[in-house]
């Protein structure tokens, strides 16, 4: 069995593309110990197991350090900075955002925290992996949709 044969049934096992999830010399090495047993029929499970991919669990969330919330709130600062530079040039008029919270909750909790109505949008997070929640204010849309 080749070292491509052996990564396409990982990565259609797993439904992940391998090269964007693992680095390299996760793959080199899982590829080494597979072909050292030699085997054509290796039981695939078992080396699925140990690949490190670890799936979020939205119900019971991992707790974030303070750390981590600190570097969050300021990844969220800069984005309202440049938001409201944006927002401004392209509404031709003087706009701020702002941060209002950073914190940690469910989804379910989110969920239940957005408005009725408001306008949620499934954000992709190139070059990362995955994709974001985005939620607008209601009256927010209102006066891009007018502006617009």
């Amino acid at each position: 069995m080749t070292n491509n044969e052996i990564i396409t049934m990982f990565e259609t096992k797993l439904g992940y593309d391998l090269h964007k999830v693992i680095p390299l010399n996760k793959i080199d090495c899982l590829l080494d110990k597979v072909n050292k047993e030699n085997n054509d029929n290796f039981d695939i499970n078992n080396y699925v197991e140990n690949i490190c991919i670890k799936k979020y669990d939205f119900r019971r969330p991992d707790k974030f350090s303070k750390d981590q919330i600190r570097t969050l709130s300021m990844i969220h600062e800069s984005f309202a900075r440049l938001s409201t530079i944006g927002i401004s040039a392209n509404l031709r008029t003087v706009s701020q955002v702002h941060v209002s919270s950073v914190d940690q909750m469910t989804y379910e909790e989110f969920f239940r925290s957005i408005p009725n109505p408001t306008t949620i949008a499934i954000i992709d997070m190139n070059p990362l992996i995955g994709n974001a929640v985005l939620e607008i204010d209601s009256k927010l849309t209102n006066v891009i949709i007018i502006n617009f």
